[in-house]
């Protein structure tokens, strides 16, 4: 701290009152002596000294007693600060500071994405669906319809065969120039199977692998909604999970998988999800339908975020799923 605002008090010097000598003219008859009459002035004296000395002690107490105040702000009392100088607060207490709460992660609004698919579903009232949106980044949002209800699945069942092939072709028990009972190999089958969903390389790769094993292939993978042999079933959960784990890498090597992704990419038949995307946007997508079904299995490779859409439809069309990859889209889009 800089210069006190109080200065200590000065040392007190006794004020001395004026002393009087009285002259005392002695007279004979009063009997009193020189000395006695010294006394007397010597005891009158100290009394003028004392009642002075009290006096001036008054006088000081009064004067503190009521300080002067000055308007001026006085450097004694605050702390002198020189320009950009931070002025830190005194601590007050020596226990930690409080620690604020954790930020807890926000969860995926997938409400209006919802509302999409219900919105779709009230326009098209003829038809049964089972549908998965799926944002694979971002905010993960997600919505679906009837996700585990069984379709028959028609050429949907190709996808699953593929990954089949593909773990017998890594383990060795196959080979991509193994000849079929079709005019075509098994490389030249898996590419003819996904791009133009060519039934007889499908037949011929499942007599080969064995319908039995696929099934049970099919099982252990975890897709518990999807059967081959004896019915051909599965559901838009099952096919979603399938397209997930693909985009990740994790059902079969990096050089399958990008295989399979191409092959889809160049699938012929456009007119379901692929054609209810903004121009330009990749999709690998597989198809399939039979009689009253139709559905349509895609990736979306969207510059805001890729994501998976699987719609199964019964009594519906292509028509209404490019309806709805457009309503979806446009949403992802925002």
């Amino acid at each position: 701290m800089s210069q006190s605002a109080y200065q200590p008090l000065p040392k007190l010097s006794p004020r001395l009152a004026q002393v009087h000598v009285v002259s005392f003219e002695p007279h004979a008859n009063q009997g009193l002596s020189a000395a006695r009459l010294m006394a007397v002035a010597v005891v009158m004296s100290g009394a003028v000294i004392v009642t002075s000395h009290a006096a001036g002690l008054r006088s000081l107490t009064k004067s503190f007693a009521k300080p002067t105040v000055t308007t001026s702000q006085s450097t004694a009392l605050a702390p002198h600060t020189t320009p950009n100088q931070t002025r830190l607060a005194p601590t007050t207490s020596t226990s930690p500071p409080a620690t604020a709460p954790a930020a807890q992660p926000a969860e995926p609004d997938s409400a209006a994405l919802q509302a999409i698919l219900n919105d779709w579903q009230s326009d098209n009232p003829g038809g049964t669906f089972g549908v998965v949106v799926q944002e694979l980044g971002g905010q993960k949002r997600s919505a679906s319809l009837q996700p585990n209800l069984e379709f028959e699945a028609a050429s949907l069942y190709k996808l699953f065969l593929a990954q089949t092939v593909y773990g017998k072709i890594d383990q060795g028990q196959l080979a991509l120039t193994d000849s079929l009972s079709v005019p075509y190999d098994v490389g030249d089958c898996l590419e003819r199977m996904i791009v133009i969903s060519d039934n007889d390389c499908g037949m011929s790769l499942g007599d080969t692998v064995g319908w039995t094993q696929f099934n049970q292939d099919v099982q252990a993978a975890g897709f518990n909604e999807t059967v081959v042999s004896p019915v051909n079933t599965t559901s838009a959960s099952d096919v979603a999970s399938f397209l997930e784990q693909l985009q990740a890498g994790t059902l079969m090597s990096q050089n399958d998988t990008q295989t399979l992704l191409s092959y889809m990419q160049q699938q012929i038949y456009r007119s379901a999800i692929p054609a209810g995307v903004s121009a330009g946007v990749a999709v690998a997508d597989k198809v399939g339908y039979i009689e009253d079904y139709w559905h349509d299995a895609a990736i979306i490779y969207n510059p805001k975020g890729d994501y998976v859409l699987v719609v199964l439809t019964k009594d519906s069309g292509p028509a209404a799923i490019a309806d709805l990859s457009s309503r979806v889209n446009s949403f992802m889009n925002q």
